[in-house]
């Protein structure tokens, strides 16, 4: 769980900006990214009291976007400046995507969604080892993993997917596809990495708790969390719940009959991201969850095990 202060978000978002200019990429006008950065400067301006809020107005979208733009700002800057960023250039240069943030539901005509998740994992995993290398988000053949990165002197091989919605047969396709990415690849071991935006129940984290009212003109009442670190043990309660539920519905031998390589690991990564309110010092506050969550067919362990954990630390830290 993650909050940020108003300033340090926008402090982050100034910095993707001047990290996007450095390398020539425009925040074109009139896009949602454009938007986005507004957002956060008009979330900070209305906070302090600089411009009218709507009290009647449901606030969550506004700073689900403000949280998901300051993290993906946080883990792009944090990498900005270490050996292979230029391999990163041109999955940035997709963040001008109808929905480039990733704690939020996208299209499944929005493919560009799809390789920014590539781009977040690789920030992840350039915080574990080095010499990263990205599939080409624009002439993909699909026939490598989408981020290789040496960890501790073997070369890792991350297959990203993101599911659309829960459905057993999708995948079991998926996960197919990136293990034999990972088998055909230069990578020693890799893992398939699964986006649950899309499937996630993101109005747990946050809801409106006078809805009726609130539809019939009252203000609205949000939720929020007392425990701090409650919403994170929610969403990874949710992810373990939502692994099981896929591979019972896949049934457990066509499940276990996908790992028949020597690379992969004997399970995947499931990545929950949401918006959430907790308590902190009395105050409601508005916070990021994020999960990196390992389930698996046979347990892993040792150097396998040191570089997964490596990896979700990393995905949870930003600056």
């Amino acid at each position: 769980m993650i909050a940020h202060t108003f300033v340090h978000a926008e402090e982050q978002t100034a910095d993707l900006l001047r990290l996007l200019e450095r390398h020539a990429i425009k925040v074109q006008p009139g896009s949602v990214l454009e938007a986005m950065f507004l957002n956060v400067f008009n979330v900070s301006y209305r906070k302090a009291g600089e411009l009218a809020a709507d009290r009647t107005a449901d606030i969550r979208a506004h700073f689900s976007d403000f949280m998901g733009l300051t993290e993906l700002a946080g883990q792009l800057t944090r990498v900005a400046n270490m050996p292979g960023f230029n391999s990163l250039i041109p999955h940035l240069r997709l963040l001008n995507a109808p929905q480039p943030l990733q704690n939020r539901p996208s299209s499944a005509l929005d493919q560009q969604s799809r390789k920014i998740f590539e781009l977040l994992v690789a920030t992840w995993a350039m915080n574990c080892g080095g010499d990263v290398e990205l599939d080409n988000p624009d002439h993909s053949l699909g026939d490598n993993p989408d981020v290789l990165i040496t960890v501790d002197g073997r070369r890792w091989g991350f297959a990203c997917k993101v599911l659309q919605r829960f459905h057993a047969e999708g995948f079991l396709e998926h996960l197919r596809k990136g293990i034999a990415q990972i088998e055909a690849s230069p990578a020693h071991v890799g893992a398939v990495v699964f986006n649950l935006k899309n499937v996630l129940e993101h109005n747990r984290y946050w809801r409106i708790v006078n809805e009726k009212e609130w539809e019939s003109g009252a203000e609205p009442r949000f939720s929020c969390f007392e425990e701090p670190h409650a919403p994170y043990t929610l969403l990874k309660s949710e992810l373990e719940a939502i692994g099981t539920k896929l591979r019972e519905h896949a049934g457990q031998a066509p499940f276990a009959g996908c790992f028949t390589g020597d690379k992969t690991i004997s399970g995947y990564l499931l990545w929950g991201h949401t918006t959430s309110a907790v308590l902190l010092d009395g105050v409601p506050t508005v916070a990021g969850v994020r999960c990196l969550n390992l389930q698996y067919v046979q347990p892993v362990t040792g150097w396998r095990l040191d570089a997964l954990e490596s990896l979700g630390r990393a995905a949870q830290t930003d600056h």
